[in-house]
């Protein structure tokens, strides 16, 4: 990922958690992640029937620098990185993000990994969201809350059957 603006926030949303384990306790502690870049495909669903709203999207990253010899800015290979969201930031994102818009996205990284059809080993880099927006240093947003969805308690809608 040297290819990609980020920063480790250690523990900036979470604490640490611990593990048990035999002998002395242990804190494991995930670094979250900080990526600028674009959304490079329109947010797609892979939630199933009966689960938790959960979406991905395609996230492009380049660094820029100035090279001091030629006088100009210059671009270092595009990073590509999938990004996971789930619930209602997942929600959130769907509704929110186009492809092209410039965005902020932080989170941790995970390895998904797959056997192909050929039964070769596959992985790949993961980056599950803490949190997301539009990156506010190439445009203005505007914010809008979700509305929530009212669930009607099981008690009443045995009374509903009944009519």
């Amino acid at each position: 990922l040297t290819a990609c603006r980020f920063r480790a926030v250690n523990g900036a949303f979470r604490g640490p958690s611990f593990v048990k384990q035999k002998g002395p306790n242990m804190a494991q502690q995930q670094s979250l992640l900080t990526i600028t870049g674009y959304v490079g495909g329109q947010p797609t669903q892979f939630n199933r029937e009966g689960m938790p709203h959960a979406s991905s999207f395609r996230l492009a990253s380049t660094r820029h620098y100035f090279d001091g010899r030629t006088q100009q800015w210059k671009d270092l290979p595009t990073t590509w990185i999938t990004v996971k969201a789930y619930r209602g930031r997942s929600e959130s994102i769907c509704q929110s993000f186009k492809k092209g818009e410039p965005v902020i996205v932080t989170g941790v990284l995970a390895a998904e990994s797959w056997v192909d059809q050929n039964g070769k080993q596959q992985s790949k880099l993961v980056m599950e969201t803490n949190a997301a927006g539009h990156d506010l240093s190439y445009g203005v947003s505007t914010f809008r809350k979700l509305a929530k969805k009212k669930t009607i308690p099981a008690s009443k809608t045995r009374s509903l059957d009944r009519l």
